[in-house]
């Protein structure tokens, strides 16, 4: 799904680069432009793969890590969509910290979809209050969540082959 802001956007952009009255060589201007968009647009769809990407390599590259973090599961999110992605935007934070390069798109991207969310506040926990778990369970739950928002919200693809 396209957000409106996006779809005017890219309609915007198809309509003055690479309208009828485009100047010479604005195909290929069009072309780059509209790409460069539907990428950056892709990145913050919650049904691009990449931040389900992100994650698993996140997951792959835990070791000896410490850190306790609050951690919702599936449940909290089918209660309390907005306030479990943001809490796990808040978490990951933490990871932020300690993995600089790997986690600052994922806090990036956890952000737009928690931006994108609409839930009312009631009776939705606090961060604070989900259990602590280690690192690599963080993950494991936010991946699920991140399956969950896809299952709700992605069209499936076609079977293969037909």
């Amino acid at each position: 799904r396209m957000t409106l802001e996006a779809a005017r956007l890219r309609d915007h952009a198809r309509s003055s680069v690479c309208g009828s009255g485009a100047m010479r060589g604005g195909q290929t201007l069009c072309v780059l432009l509209l790409l460069s968009l539907t990428l950056q647009l892709a990145a913050n769809n919650p049904c691009s793969r990449d931040i389900k990407q992100n994650v698993q390599s996140l997951m792959k590259s835990v070791t000896n890590q410490d850190s306790m973090l609050y951690t919702p599961t599936t449940t909290d999110y089918r209660k309390c969509p907005k306030s479990t992605m943001r809490c796990f935007t808040e978490e990951a934070k933490v990871l932020e910290r300690e993995w600089k390069n790997m986690t600052v798109r994922l806090v990036k991207k956890l952000k737009v979809i928690t931006d994108d969310l609409n839930q009312p506040q009631l009776d939705c926990p606090e961060c604070e209050l989900h259990r602590e778990n280690a690192v690599l369970k963080f993950l494991e739950n936010l991946l699920g969540v991140l399956q969950a928002i896809y299952v709700d919200n992605c069209p499936s693809r076609p079977p293969a082959g037909g």
